[in-house]
């Protein structure tokens, strides 16, 4: 912030035919109406903080976790060098999922701010029908991932990029960063390379954790070009059609972005997850302790 308040920009840049700015504007609003445009914002943190909380969570998990197991395809999986089965074991955690945590919020802020619940419905609706080939797009690609780990996909393609040896802490954050691409969502992207890059770094003696975050911090540099984010974007913001030219506009930072974030993986690995360790040093016998202290 700091920052910005001296440095400014030698040309502003702006889509054809946006209104230019007028600057600053006087606002003047109540308290009251501050407060209930905060509302839905305040109310989200607290109730997904809320739900983060753990009695809470195994709570309403007590009243409504619905499991079962996947049939043909439950423990019928063999993974890992002593070929353990794999449980497949569908979860559905109805009250203790984030999601029901968002509904519940944005159900008391439709009253908080004073609207009724037919306008909410009604914006519900224009929200579904706007982002209906996103949801689609993200529910294939979370599907997809699961098939990738359950036919055992993501653990050859591991094992093919181990291949690329001391050099592969490199290119982790370019798997995250094509999969958000593709994806348009770094979890889709962690979830569908997740298990390449645990087996990849195990393979050639890196600790997995840096690798899986690199994925994590390579996606947020593709998330500005992904076509699914570009066309949310210009959806909600009355730009339909200028895609293209915010693509063409962020390109380059995104890959200079993951370029320096590759390097800094690649600079900053450890050998492996055990020489991360520090073995403490071993204390003395108390007997030698008591003869040192009255030799002093």
């Amino acid at each position: 912030m700091v920052f910005v308040k001296v440095w400014r920009p030698r040309r502003s840049w702006r889509i054809a035919d946006e209104a230019p700015s007028a600057g600053k504007a006087k606002l003047a609003y109540s308290a009251g109406q501050i407060f209930r445009a905060w509302a839905p914002f305040l109310l989200l943190s607290i109730f997904v903080a809320a739900w983060g909380i753990k009695p809470l969570k195994e709570t309403l998990d007590s009243w409504s976790l619905l499991k079962f197991k996947i049939p043909l395809l439950h423990n019928a999986v063999l993974v890992g060098d002593k070929l353990v089965p794999k449980a497949a074991e569908f979860k559905w955690n109805v009250l203790s999922a984030a999601g029901t945590a968002i509904l519940v919020a944005g159900l008391l802020s439709i009253r908080l701010m004073g609207a009724s619940f037919v306008t909410g419905l009604k914006v519900f609706g224009t929200t579904l029908k706007q982002l209906k080939w996103p949801i689609v797009a993200v529910s294939a690609i979370l599907g997809f991932a699961y098939l990738m780990n359950f036919s055992g996909m993501a653990t050859t393609l591991g094992y093919a990029f181990a291949t690329t040896g001391k050099a592969f802490p490199f290119f982790a954050p370019l798997l995250g960063w094509l999969g958000v691409f593709m994806t348009g969502s770094d979890t889709s992207a962690n979830a569908l390379f997740g298990k390449l890059q645990e087996v990849s770094a195990t393979k050639i003696g890196v600790d997995p954790v840096i690798t899986v975050a690199a994925n994590t911090c390579g996606g947020v540099c593709g998330k500005m070009i992904s076509p699914q984010s570009l066309s949310v974007a210009c959806a909600a913001t009355n730009q339909v059609g200028k895609e293209s030219d915010i693509f063409r506009f962020t390109l380059k930072h995104s890959i200079i972005l993951a370029l320096v974030i590759a390097c800094i993986v690649y600079r900053s690995r450890p050998s492996s997850p055990s020489s991360c360790r520090c073995t403490p040093r071993a204390r003395p016998p108390r007997s030698r302790r008591r003869r040192t202290s009255a030799s002093a």
